[in-house]
């Protein structure tokens, strides 16, 4: 199973190399990001592991990242923008921790939707690990879901 220990790794190696942003764990786990617009990107995994990852991001952490994915100021960034490069980035950390499941394993195209932090990814499911980031000022965070 993934340790909070891999979550942190992947995670942040994931901000350093495609955003040249520090992402910085939280020390207490504050239960989620704050209530506010925010976006969520889900991964699932099947075969030897069934679950799912979630991405939660402020909408506007994940427009500062499409406008350093594509080169672009994070004023003109559409919202497809936004939502493509969250899900790129959601789509790095569930391969990088799919290396860290047991084989075999497959990773789903990524899903992102504006969402409620209380919604978990499917109804038979139960957290396995959740780990808070901050980057730029901004609370993000990821989530392990695994499938009953």
């Amino acid at each position: 199973m993934l340790a909070i220990s891999d979550i942190h790794q992947v995670v942040e190696g994931v901000w350093e190399t495609v955003l040249n942003l520090r992402a910085e764990p939280e020390v207490a786990a504050n239960g989620g990001i704050p209530a506010r617009e925010f976006l969520r990107c889900r991964v699932d995994f099947s075969g030897a592991w069934h679950g799912a990852i979630t991405l939660d991001c402020p909408t506007a952490l994940a427009r500062q990242a499409a406008g350093i994915m594509f080169d672009l100021d994070a004023a003109a960034c559409t919202d497809e923008d936004t939502r493509d490069a969250l899900a790129e980035l959601g789509n790095v950390v569930g391969g990088n921790l799919k290396t860290l499941l047991p084989a075999p394993c497959s990773l789903s195209l990524p899903n992102v939707a504006a969402a409620d932090s209380s919604t978990p990814p499917a109804a038979a499911t139960q957290i396995r690990a959740r780990s808070s980031y901050r980057c730029q000022g901004q609370a993000f965070a990821v989530t392990v879901f695994e499938h009953s």
